[in-house]
């Protein structure tokens, strides 16, 4: 498989001099699903604000298809934050959806049609002319889906996407995350989840990648879940 990104050496020091990050490297090829999975704390949400350029690493680089640009790598990433609210920013679904294609010069019209396209791929059009914020947590989390796919990004990048989701709506999350074609970093606590939607993980621990391998197989490891502080699943 093509390799879309590469995390060579990357490390993060708060202004405090807190160490979060400490020389990270990995690889994501071109379609492929990773979980992210560690304690709280342990530099998870970091990690996905560096790669979606959010924020600037201390030392260490990111590539994306073999380039380390700022700008190539916000356009490729789309991420999605743990609170659904903090990605709406529209009066409407269709207007919220269409935001990032109105903003990079698409016309208006266009772009809501691309955005009801989106909506209709993932179910959920007849949300369109509705108040995002009066949504319900799940209905909030498919728009904030529906926006970033919009944007059209090669890597997906998620922080707890089911967190305070009830049972539908997170199996509507997942059901979602594992159609899509788009390689992903999904951060969860949700091993099941991990396990149904990814092919590999990587363990998180004080800033560091502590373990990573095949998904389901590591997390077979009772002691290396209990080591890391991660509860065993059903």
């Amino acid at each position: 498989m093509k390799k879309l990104l590469a995390v060579q050496n990357l490390c993060y020091k708060y202004p405090d001099g807190h160490e979060a990050l400490k020389k990270l490297n990995f690889e994501i090829n071109h379609g492929e699903k990773v979980a992210l999975v560690g304690a709280n704390g342990s530099g998870k949400s970091t990690l996905l604000l560096l790669i979606a350029g959010a924020m600037e690493q201390t030392d260490g680089k990111i590539f994306f298809s073999g380039s380390e640009v700022s700008e190539s790598r916000r356009r490729k990433t789309g991420l999605i934050f743990q609170d659904a609210d903090d990605q709406i920013l529209m009066p409407s679904v269709i207007e919220d959806v269409a935001f990032s294609p109105v903003a990079d010069g698409m016309k208006v019209e266009e772009a809501h049609a691309l955005a009801m396209k989106i909506l209709e791929s993932l179910g959920i059009s007849h949300l369109a002319d509705r108040v995002p914020h009066k949504l319900s947590g799940g209905e909030k989390r498919m728009v904030t889906f529906a926006g970033t796919l919009a944007a059209e990004p090669e890597l997906l990048l998620l922080d707890e996407p089911t967190a305070a989701l009830d049972p539908a709506g997170r199996r509507r999350v997942i059901k979602f995350l594992k159609d899509t074609n788009t390689a992903m970093l999904l951060a969860t606590h949700d091993l099941d989840m991990a396990i149904e939607i990814c092919e590999h993980a990587l363990i998180m621990s004080h800033g560091e990648i502590a373990a990573q391998g095949a998904l389901p197989g590591i997390f077979d490891d009772e002691k290396l879940l209990a080591r890391y502080n991660l509860a065993a699943f059903d």
